[in-house]
């Protein structure tokens, strides 16, 4: 069943969130109830969206993905550009469009017309994810598997030096930044700097 009508006592308006559920008007029992501001109760609810699940976010976020990643190469745009503008950094925007993050308003609506993204899609750009852009266990795309061959050789490394130097804590992921930039090898080519940087959070006895 399409997403996209919300009931509202004017009428009816567009919302990507909103099924089109007929049978989803209140009943008559209620109609006479009223606030003191005087609206009825059926007014309302007839203002109120529908929750969509998590798992469903994440399914309409994953369709969004898809419409993004087919725009920008149409239009053969990098994430730079897409990012310019927005006001948060090219890594921020580039994890948001691949559905790992939401878009200010005012980001999400930069990026939209760069790509010619319809209210909805804009709209949708804007709520919270359902996280998590590896499926599965280990990784099998090369390069994510990188990462996390890096993690297997380096985490006990990474785990016995944050202790030794911060104490008992861990490494923030959400008060965090993440950078990458693309250098010169002496030797030739181009290496690629990662720079994670994330706020020491201690663990505290309680």
């Amino acid at each position: 069943m399409p997403y996209g009508i919300a009931r509202h006592n004017t009428g009816v308006t567009k919302n990507p969130f909103v099924p089109q559920w007929p049978w989803a008007d209140p009943t008559p029992r209620r109609e006479q109830e009223t606030n003191k501001s005087g609206t009825t109760w059926s007014d309302r609810q007839r203002c109120q969206p529908f929750q969509l699940s998590s798992r469903s976010i994440g399914k309409l976020r994953d369709t969004l993905t898809d419409t993004i990643i087919n725009a920008k190469l149409r239009k053969n745009l990098t994430f730079e550009q897409l990012a310019e503008g927005t006001g948060p950094s090219v890594v921020y925007v580039t994890a948001a469009l691949l559905g790992q993050h939401p878009l200010p308003a005012k980001a999400a609506k930069v990026v939209g017309q760069k790509l010619d993204l319809n209210s909805g899609e804009i709209e949708l750009l804007k709520t919270i994810p359902l996280r998590g852009s590896i499926p599965g266990g280990v990784p099998t795309d090369p390069t994510v598997y990188r990462f996390y061959e890096m993690v297997q050789v380096y985490g006990s490394t990474l785990r016995a030096l944050i202790h030794e130097q911060f104490g008992d804590g861990i490494v923030s992921a959400i008060n965090f930044k993440l950078n990458i930039t693309k250098v010169v090898d002496p030797e030739g080519g181009h290496r690629a700097v990662i720079t994670l940087d994330g706020k020491f959070l201690p663990f505290k006895p309680f």
